[in-house]
């Protein structure tokens, strides 16, 4: 189980976009990402690569459409 928390949201008027930043509880590990709203959704990034490299593809995969979930609902946190 996987928890997806996001710290910062905010929308930038001058870009027309939105940016968004936060953290996943995932296996009493913490892994940090940040994203951005493009004209076809959410692009998400991780941070501190050397970190993920312990999830296989599946786990990786779930946990990037369960942040997306979560920033697409508008939730600050998302238990998946």
């Amino acid at each position: 189980m996987a928890n997806v928390i996001i710290d910062s949201k905010y929308y930038r008027e001058q870009f027309d976009d939105w940016l968004a930043g936060g953290k996943v509880d995932y296996k009493r590990k913490t892994y940090y990402w940040s994203a951005r709203e493009g004209c076809f959704g959410w692009e998400i990034e991780i941070m501190e690569d050397r970190e993920w490299c312990d999830l296989s593809d599946k786990e990786l995969k779930n946990i990037i459409n369960s942040i997306e979930k979560c920033l697409r609902r508008h939730k600050t946190v998302y238990t998946c």
